[in-house]
């Protein structure tokens, strides 16, 4: 029996979360990719592309996309590699940052989306750490 542990909008993207599943050796799904290519709104509605493993693999799963969310795959690959990295947080000392958009930008961006159809992306006034809930108004730096 197969059960979802992570959904996407993507059916590419979906498939490179499966992809990083395969790589630590689980068996993922990739299912109803094929309903966003015939029609995206009802693809939303039925619960988007999702990835499923069998349920004997469920709990190492999310354990794989948990660390995959929280960065350590980027971490040690930019320490494997040498990268310079992105700014990590000062409290927690993780890189797992969420931009902060104005609210200003945002009802603009829904007028325009209402009106005409189209938007822009609101800019960002900062970030967040997803771990520890640190805030930085700044520009994050290396």
């Amino acid at each position: 029996m197969l059960t979802t542990v992570h959904r996407e909008v993507s059916p590419w993207d979906a498939h490179i979360v499966a992809g990083r599943l395969h790589v630590e050796g689980l068996h993922p799904c990739v299912q109803f990719e094929h309903h966003i290519r015939m029609a995206w709104r009802y693809s939303m509605m039925l619960g988007m592309v999702q990835i499923q493993v069998p349920l004997a693999e469920a709990a190492r799963a999310r354990e794989v996309l948990d660390d995959w969310r929280n960065g350590l795959y980027q971490e040690a690959l930019e320490d494997e590699l040498g990268l310079p990295g992105t700014a990590r947080c000062p409290q927690c000392g993780r890189c797992n940052w969420l931009p902060l958009r104005g609210t200003s930008s945002r009802w603009l961006a829904c007028v325009m989306m209402l009106l005409w159809g189209a938007g822009f992306p609101p800019k960002i006034i900062g970030y967040r750490c997803r771990n520890c809930g640190h805030a930085e108004r700044a520009e994050l730096q290396n």
